[in-house]
């Protein structure tokens, strides 16, 4: 009797160990389902699926969506669809969601006080996989990526639109997440984008004569100062708190490379506080002079003006480095509510909240 209590003690213990399991797998499941919901009511959204399917055992825990419509519940209407999507934590893991939305994606935004035009936005990819490392109650980094994907951004006013940009790429990426490294304030955050042969296309252009450009690269990196107050119901009262906070964006670095300009650019942005941009981005910009041609082959200007801008450039640009004979070196700056590119008035700033 007790040799086989003792052959069969492993086996009864393996047994009650994956009963255990069992039975936690099985509760943390179903907490983890309704926790979505109520991260998604906390900001605002309302989180729906025509049809919810919970799987993974025993490794993951996994909640697939069909049908999934996230709307917001406060001002300025939000709503995002996609066919389905599947959201899974490593059991392992539970730090580590990952997200994967199955295309078309389409989101639109309401009109609001400082933007009266609605927002559509139409995602053609196979699917969006985004990954969310999480920290106590708060997200920590967030990324997202697309590979071969087409997008359409249209604003409309009166049922009608008014402006749209056409977008077709190879590869698009995105972080949000705090800062590495012990030189920074605590709780900084940190912004990565890149993007990788994308066509952009603009209804109507926004330089007469150039509808279309092609960016071979682009890389931005930023830090991010205060984020912890970009806390709120809507865009404009999470930006508002952010610049009462004296929030900031720096350590910018931006190295764009396209058909029509080559820019490397860096600096530092705001917001002032009547909620529009303030700062300056030092940028050294290659090309000028081929966008001028063709502003001129296509008869957008004469050929006295491309000369006298092109002339009036580099006479108030920065001196420049031996290897850099050909770039621009001027400031783009925000002051007083408007955009300048070194001395020329560029364009109003519109307020963001």
């Amino acid at each position: 009797m007790r040799k086989a209590i003792i052959v069969l003690a492993p086996a009864i213990g393996l047994a009650v160990l994956a009963a255990a399991w069992s039975a936690y797998w099985y509760i943390a499941m179903a907490r983890i389902s309704t926790l979505l919901d109520e991260q998604a009511s906390a900001r605002g959204l309302d989180l729906a699926c025509g049809s919810r399917r919970m799987s993974g055992f025993p490794h993951r825990f996994q909640i697939a969506c069909a049908g999934l419509r996230l709307t917001s519940t406060a001002a300025g209407r939000f709503e995002l669809a996609a066919p389905a999507a599947v959201m899974s934590l490593p059991s392992h893991n539970p730090a580590r969601l990952n997200i994967v939305l199955s295309g078309p994606v389409k989101t639109e935004l309401g009109p609001t006080r400082e933007r009266p035009q609605r927002i559509s936005v139409n995602l053609r990819t196979d699917m969006v996989p985004v990954d969310v490392r999480l920290r106590g109650k708060e997200p920590g980094d967030i990324a997202i990526r697309l590979a071969r994907f087409r997008a359409e951004v249209t604003s409309w006013q009166g049922g009608k639109p008014v402006r749209s940009v056409k977008l077709a790429g190879a590869g698009l990426s995105g972080l949000f997440g705090r800062a590495r490294g012990s030189g920074h304030p605590p709780g900084t955050g940190r912004l990565k984008l890149a993007a990788r042969a994308l066509n952009v296309r603009l209804s109507p252009p926004v330089v007469a004569g150039i509808p279309q450009v092609r960016i071979h690269s682009a890389d931005v990196t930023a830090l991010i100062d205060k984020p912890a107050a970009l806390r709120g119901r809507t865009s404009s009262e999470r930006l508002r708190r952010w610049q009462q906070a004296s929030g900031r964006l720096y350590g910018i670095v931006a190295r764009v490379r396209s058909d029509v300009l080559d820019i490397d650019a860096g600096g530092e942005l705001r917001l002032d506080e009547t909620g529009r941009f303030a700062g300056k981005i030092d940028t050294a910009t290659t090309g000028l002079d081929q966008l001028l041609n063709r502003l001129v082959d296509n008869r957008t200007i004469k050929r006295e003006t491309a000369v006298l801008v092109l002339t009036a450039a580099n006479l108030v640009s920065r001196p420049k480095p031996q290897t850099e004979r050909d770039a621009v070196h001027l400031p783009v700056s925000f002051f007083d509510g408007r955009l300048y590119y070194g001395p020329f008035g560029i364009a109003q700033l519109k307020p963001l909240f």
